[in-house]
């Protein structure tokens, strides 16, 4: 497998939030600015088919209503699974048709048209999520946001 390091900052600062994409595959969180350095990188975010959320803190996740409406006017072919915590879709929800949005309710339309769909889960294991990765998530402590999540990503079990 191989892992590209996108970002290792956090939300405040120079650096990107913390990203990273297996085999241009699978997408480990989407923090700010995630969509503009795969851009800038030639990553193309249309072959990603699996993005794996470890909590919902800004730097993790706010690239996530861009990711998918970028999508959403890319037409693409493959769909794109998004596991996360419970409670994380509702917060894209809102993101998407409160601050992004000039049409209400436009989250549905762009998630439909961008192929995506959230797993929502509180366990993960030995998951298979896309072309033979597997993964499991283990609960982290990472202060008071909860759950947080690490995961284990393996290929061909």
């Amino acid at each position: 497998m191989e892992l590209k390091t996108i970002g290792t900052g956090a939300i405040s600062g120079k650096s990107r939030s913390a990203c990273s994409l297996i085999d241009n595959n699978v997408l480990i969180d989407c923090g700010n600015g995630l969509v503009k350095t795969m851009a800038e990188q030639g990553i193309d975010i249309n072959d990603i088919e699996t993005v794996l959320i470890t909590h919902t803190h800004a730097d993790h996740i706010l690239d996530l209503p861009f990711f998918i409406f970028t999508r959403a006017f890319q037409s693409p072919k493959k769909r794109a699974t998004i596991y996360s915590p419970m409670g994380t879709e509702k917060m894209i929800e809102l993101i998407c048709n409160e601050c992004l949005g000039d049409v209400p309710d436009i989250y549905q339309t762009w998630k439909e048209n961008s192929k995506v769909e959230f797993c929502e889960f509180e366990t993960l294991e030995n998951q298979k999520v896309a072309n033979d990765y597997y993964v499991t998530a283990y609960l982290v402590d990472h202060g008071n946001r909860k759950p947080a999540y690490g995961y284990t990503v393996t290929k061909e079990n």
